[in-house]
């Protein structure tokens, strides 16, 4: 068990000695999380946002008085227009001449919604919906008053609209409150998957590949350890170091963004361990197949980023093509990203992500066997 651990020590040492690894590990992930968080800090609660909607009324009739007075219960931001605009605003509303008396006298009236090309589209549908709630409000009351016989006049609408509601709604939560993950608390999590995946892919198979061209895993044969000896401590090695770089972004995640990794400290530590092992076995096995440091490096980065962006480590994964999710969920980064978000956005616990700590777990033996098998061969041979 000591030659294991010695082995294992090695690997960390060696890590902690390379100063460019440090700022990799340290600088790199801060700016990462700092910069994207910022970027898709999209707040999920928008109930203080106003959409801005200017309107020019061409019309003097009481109708368009009773639309604008409905359209100012709604949540817009509202600015009377004295013209149409040569610059229009966002988004602006145009209510025709002879409104009322179009309505009055049961003719089709339309009124013009413009809105900018590159203006919000969220804002853009919440005005649209306005518009439309307001409109058929005012149509509603028209008809109530025909319907029993009343003349439509400004005071019948406003008696309409006085009155206490007919039917009263109450919304809640049918289940847990679920929303896109963003800001920081997307990108720590996963910066966590991404720099961990690729400072492991890197060190692993690199130093892999120096050991096999300064020839030490040949010397390594006439002294006095085994083969699980040496197999163990290189595992434990690098998942040693992908564990010190994950608990270094938990640290500044938790310490300088201020992300709160959920109440399930055990299924975190679970998930983060297999993926740990993953990405450890994963680099052994890349220094296996390739033999030159160059391409090793160059494969690992690759894979790495690729991997890393289809499983929406760059970007909230919902707002991928539907592909690009479905694919995630068969890789080991999008398994992981996954069950994280499932602990730190969404509150749940080991109960809904044991699937995902099986997944990643089974990745993680499939590499562990695969290591140990390109490791035999050259220990063998």
């Amino acid at each position: 068990m000591r030659i294991i651990f010695n082995i294992a020590k090695q690997h960390v040492m060696l890590l902690l000695k390379d100063k460019l690894a440090l700022i990799w590990m340290l600088i790199v992930p801060c700016v990462y999380i700092l910069v994207f968080g910022s970027a898709f800090n999209m707040n999920s609660d928008r109930s203080g946002y106003k959409a801005s909607l200017g309107i020019y009324n061409q019309d003097a009739g009481f109708l368009s008085k009773h639309l604008l007075q409905s359209l100012e219960s709604e949540n817009l931001k509202i600015t009377m227009l004295e013209t149409e605009p040569i610059e229009p605003p966002s988004r602006y509303l145009i209510i025709p001449p002879h409104f009322t008396d179009s309505l009055l006298n049961k003719t089709k009236v339309k009124l013009a919604f413009k809105n900018k090309q590159d203006a919000d589209i969220e804002a853009k549908a919440a005005a649209e919906i306005a518009v439309q709630k307001a409109y058929l409000r005012l149509l509603a009351n028209m008809s109530e008053l025909a319907k029993d016989d009343k003349a439509i006049t400004s005071e019948n609408i406003t008696i309409l609209e006085n009155r206490k509601p007919l039917v009263n709604l109450e919304s809640s939560l049918a289940g847990k409150h679920v929303t896109i993950p963003t800001g920081f608390n997307q990108q720590v999590p996963a910066n966590i998957v991404m720099i961990t995946m690729l400072i492991g892919f890197i060190y692993a198979s690199n130093t892999l590949v120096e050991e096999r061209r300064n020839g030490i895993l040949r010397k390594v044969k006439i002294a006095p350890i085994s083969f699980n000896q040496l197999y163990l401590g290189k595992l434990l090695g690098v998942t040693s170091i992908a564990m010190l770089q994950i608990v270094l972004l938990l640290a500044i995640g938790r310490i300088v963004f201020g992300v709160y990794f959920g109440n399930d400290i055990p299924a975190l530590i679970l998930l983060l361990i297999g993926y740990a092992v993953t990405v450890g076995s994963f680099g052994l096995c890349l220094g296996f197949m390739v033999k030159d440091e160059e391409k090793v490096t160059s494969i690992s980065v690759i894979l790495a980023i690729s991997m890393s962006a289809i499983s929406g480590c760059w970007w909230p994964i919902e707002i991928t093509p539907s592909w690009m999710q479905h694919m995630a969920m068969f890789l080991p980064p999008g398994i992981t990203l996954k069950a994280l978000h499932e602990l730190i956005s969404f509150g749940n616990g080991i109960k809904e992500i044991w699937p995902f700590i099986l997944g990643i777990s089974a990745y993680g033996t499939v590499f562990s066997l695969l290591a140990a098998r390109f490791l035999s061969r050259v220990f063998n041979d």
